[in-house]
């Protein structure tokens, strides 16, 4: 058995250990040619050329829908069924795949193998410990309300939906359609009354004058 000497994880082969490695290290050795991106394994490589290509040869036969690989295809299967085979013996929650259930059990242990080499915080998975790593490089995206951060503007967008939904409204006794501030409920509901405020330089009618 080699042993990590950064989290004590074991593997089987020395193989495996420094594969493994390159989730402390961030070492990205494998190199994509049609867009530059980088990474830790060639199996991560070789899927990733699939999205370069078109071709879709794994084919779901409920909902014909088609993928490029065969794990994909295995996991989209699973949305047309409520089969949660995998169960915690600890609290009998149920999960689709063991990976579910293994990063599951580390919450009963407590236990956080992975862990930042640049400021020693540690995860529970490695993909915590890649997003972690995004806000080193600078490459999150953070919410200027709460602070959290994001890996795509897709995500923050997403996110700060939820802020807005808790945020106070004002809304109009009329119609009873809501509003994020005073000033715009003012300014709604002189659509109600027909009064519309003048300029006392120009006499022009404006809407923005309520403002």
């Amino acid at each position: 058995m080699s042993k990590c000497d950064v989290c004590n994880k074991q593997f089987t082969s020395n193989g495996y250990l420094k594969r493994h490695n390159r989730v402390h290290t961030g070492e990205r050795p494998y190199h994509c040619k049609v867009c530059e991106k980088w990474f830790a394994e060639a199996g991560t490589l070789k899927k990733h050329m699939l999205t370069h290509s078109d071709d879709r040869p794994y084919k779901c036969n409920i909902c014909a829908k088609k993928f490029r690989t065969k794990n994909t295809l295995k996991r989209h299967t699973s949305v047309h069924t409520d089969a949660k085979p995998f169960k915690c013996d600890i609290c009998e929650k149920r999960f689709r795949r063991p990976a579910h259930l293994e990063v599951h059990i580390l919450i009963h242990k407590d236990e956080k193998p992975y862990h930042c080499t640049i400021c020693d915080k540690q995860f529970r998975t490695s993909y915590q410990l890649k997003l972690h790593c995004l806000v080193h490089s600078g490459s999150l995206i953070k919410c200027k309300e709460c602070e959290k951060t994001f890996s795509s503007a897709n995500a923050l967008r997403r996110h700060r939906k939820r802020h807005n939904e808790e945020k106070e409204t004002f809304q109009c006794d009329v119609c009873e359609k809501s509003f994020s501030t005073s000033c715009i409920l003012k300014e709604h509901t002189l659509l109600h009354t027909g009064i519309v405020p003048k300029c006392e330089i120009c006499e022009k009618l404006s809407l923005q004058l309520i403002v």
